[in-house]
Formats: C-alpha cells, structure tokens, sequence
C-alpha cells in the first residue's frame, strides 16, 4: 500500500469520529439563544403578560427593573434579535415626555443603537414648538444599509393607558416581528 493513501485515510477516519465531537462541543458552547428560539420566548413572555393582566394583574409596563420577571432572560432574547435585524422600530407609551426620552436612552444605549433628535409632533405629525404634558408616545425608527443609516425620532400625546415598549425588528427571514409591551425599565442600569 502506498503510504500516502493510508495517511489520506486515517486522516479521514479521524475526521469522522471527531466532527460529530466537535458538534456536540459547538452545541454545548452555543449561546443560549438563537433567532427562533428567541422569538419564541418573547411571544411567549407577551402571552404570559395578556394572561396575567386579563386576570387582573398589574401590567408590567411600569415596573422597577428590580421586579421584573425574567429580566436577564428577556433582554438576552431583545440583544439576541438586534444581532440579526436589519431595522428597527420602538415604541415608547410612557407617563411623561421625561420617562419617555429616559426609557429610550436606556434601550438605545442597551442595544448600542445611535441617539438621535426627538421631533414633537401633534396627533396628525406636525411639529409642535410645544412641550408635551402628560402621557406621550415615542417612535423610534432605525434602518442600516449598506449605503446609510436612516434613524428618526418623534414625540406626541398619547390619551390611552398602555405604558411600555414595543419592539418591532425586521430580521432576515422576512417575518413580521412585534413584541411588547415590554417593562420600560428593562434596560435600565440596576
């Protein structure tokens, strides 16, 4: 035999038994989410919220970051999801322009997105030279392409009484994703 051909086939013998090791080590190492997997949990976690508010529960919406339930979980799953999206849109219903604006900064900073100014507007989106009192709604809008960044921002009143955030990425499969209304203190600093 020439030996050439037997180290060719030992070599390749050796791969066989070690590439079915080599995927249990990957899978083991694997982050404990993936795309699915983490649109899974966040449907999931929103189901839970509708179940517990139908049956009287207090909305989490306004929660101190110290109380909410799973926190670590569910922003692993939100970081999970801003790693693979193309856009982004966030929907801040908060008690006051203040909180508002706070709530963004920390998700912005929390999903290392750009900041960007906030236009106030009036319910038909006109801009206002005004403040806002009382409750408002944030829309946040951000786009990458290869070309440029697109990142937009607008503030006006908001008569109903959800309070949280909505997160709405687009992810490569095409897919409408919508979750929320997650706590508004999610990603705030503990």
């Amino acid at each position: 035999q020439n030996p050439k051909n037997t180290a060719m086939a030992l070599c390749r013998h050796r791969r066989a038994w070690l590439l079915p090791l080599l995927a249990v080590h990957v899978a083991v190492l694997a982050p404990p989410f993936s795309v699915p997997v983490s649109c899974d949990y966040l449907a999931s976690w929103e189901a839970q919220e509708r179940a517990w508010c139908k049956a009287g529960g207090q909305p989490s919406g306004l929660a101190p970051s110290s109380e909410i339930k799973e926190r670590q979980k569910l922003k692993g799953a939100i970081l999970e999801l801003r790693k693979e999206m193309t856009s982004l849109r966030l929907g801040i219903m908060a008690p006051s322009a203040l909180a508002a604006t706070e709530t963004l900064g920390a998700w912005l900073s929390g999903l290392d997105l750009p900041v960007t100014e906030i236009q106030v507007v009036d319910p038909d989106n006109q801009p206002l030279d005004e403040s806002i009192e009382g409750s408002v709604y944030l829309k946040y809008s951000y786009a990458e392409k290869p070309d440029e960044t697109k990142i937009s921002a607008y503030m006006k009143a908001y008569p109903f009484a959800g309070r949280g955030v909505l997160f709405n990425p687009d992810l490569p499969d095409g897919e409408m994703h919508m979750y929320g209304d997650f706590p508004l203190a999610l990603f705030e600093e503990v």
